[in-house]
């Protein structure tokens, strides 16, 4: 699986260009492998480099692990064995991510988190959190550290159910204002 973040560019984007864009990468900014200004629009193009075949299906999960801490759910979706999809935000055609930073702050940084399996049963949905890092750390400064606080900090046990194709990528968004 290959993952790129593609500037939206500022135009009327014709109906060929929405699943096939020629769009420049966005700038790149070591350490981070991305850079974007506040309010600019790009969007995510995922490549299933499996062979063809039709068991190489990559199910899709795209998260992003915000600078605040706080895991949103940007999409799914199902690419065939040697396709690539372009996911805009909240999947509808020609409408780009535009990301922010908080207010208090100069830039932040986000993660995307791609993960692609060929089992269709899977739904990681499950993996969102709304509560902000800080918001989660102050919940636990406000509490007695008895037993509640002692099994919210333990980890769900793992499935043992076994696992079969799975790829994943990361991708680092520096946000600047």
């Amino acid at each position: 699986m290959e993952v790129k973040l593609l500037d939206s560019p500022e135009r009327q984007i014709s109906p060929e260009e929405l699943q096939a864009p020629g769009f420049d990468e966005l700038p790149s900014d070591s350490p981070w492998r991305y850079k974007v200004r506040e309010g600019d629009g790009f969007v995510i193009q995922i490549k299933n480099l499996l062979t063809k075949d039709p068991l190489n299906a990559l199910h899709v999960f795209i998260l992003n692990c915000a600078g605040s801490g706080r895991v949103e759910r940007l999409g799914s979706v199902q690419i065939p064995a040697g396709s690539l999809h372009v996911l805009w935000s909240d999947r509808q055609l020609g409408i780009p991510f535009r990301p922010t930073v908080a207010t208090e702050r100069k830039e932040i940084v986000d993660r995307l988190v791609v993960v692609g399996t060929t089992r269709s049963d899977q739904d990681l949905s499950f993996l969102k959190v709304d509560e902000s890092f800080a918001e989660v750390i102050q919940r636990y400064r406000n509490r007695d550290r008895g037993e509640d606080a002692k099994e919210m900090m333990t980890r769900a046990p793992e499935s043992a159910t076994p696992v079969e194709k799975w790829t994943a990528e990361m991708v680092t968004l520096r946000i600047y204002k």
